[in-house]
């Protein structure tokens, strides 16, 4: 089944550069800045469950797989794929 969700908004102090952003199906938020960092979030008006340090280089996308387990970072060079669910099957 297709769940609709409401998109809620949060302003933040920091410019985090954020460049690119994906949804998973229960809708967290996984999003790429242009420092190369990658963010995870359960809800948009929160703080950041996770924070990958960048490499310096742009996130140009970021995808994730249905279930949330992976995510994707493409940078013009490399790729950045992390088992966010880990063992545990939480983040």
């Amino acid at each position: 089944s297709t769940k609709n969700k409401l998109a809620d908004h949060k302003m933040y102090k920091t410019n985090y550069q954020f460049g690119c952003i994906t949804t998973n199906e229960d809708g967290n938020l996984a999003v790429g800045s242009q420092k190369g960092e990658l963010r995870l979030y359960s809800d948009a008006s929160k703080i950041a469950k996770v924070a990958f340090p960048g490499l310096g280089d742009l996130i140009k996308g970021v995808d994730t797989t249905a279930d949330g387990k992976w995510v994707l970072g493409t940078c013009k060079n490399y790729l950045l794929l992390y088992n966010v669910l880990g063992r545990s099957g939480k983040t």
